[in-house]
């Protein structure tokens, strides 16, 4: 009498022939590498100002100042960071074509691509009350200009 083989022996073979067939036909391994985290995204309120200075280095302006029951100093950083170049669709333009069936003159809509030149310059106003970081302001300014 035939008899059909168990269930579990059938999804067995069936795992055994995929893990061998992905091991034969050999797999790739993509590395993506994340860019480096920026030092002043790593500043934290409650850091001391050894720790922020070891971060972002000596500050470009300090300023002192006293209250009735504090001492407080606020560093200034302008961090100009490199610029970003992309391509963009800057404008579009009708290109003529002829309609193959019709024989009749058209105009199409291309996109026309330029390189654009990202810059940008941060500022970072910190406050330190006591040695420890209470305040941090980022203003960012971008600039993008076009290669033509």
């Amino acid at each position: 009498m035939w008899r059909t083989p168990p269930r579990v022996g059938t999804r067995c073979l069936q795992l055994s022939l995929l893990v061998g067939g992905m091991l034969a036909g050999g797999c790739e391994t993509i590395t993506v590498t994340e860019p480096p985290v920026a030092p002043s995204a790593q500043l934290i309120v409650g850091m001391r100002t050894e720790r922020v200075e070891a971060l972002l280095g000596p500050a470009e302006a300090v300023s002192r100042g006293a209250g009735a029951d504090y001492v407080e100093e606020t560093w200034i950083y302008q961090i100009e960071h490199p610029p970003v170049y992309r391509t963009i669709v800057a404008e579009m333009q009708d290109v003529p074509w002829v309609d193959p069936i019709t024989g009749e003159m058209k105009t199409l809509q291309e996109p026309v691509t330029d390189q654009q030149r990202l810059d940008r310059r941060e500022t970072i106003t910190l406050v330190f009350r006591y040695g420890q970081l209470m305040t941090i302001d980022r203003e960012v300014d971008e600039h993008r200009s076009f290669s033509r």
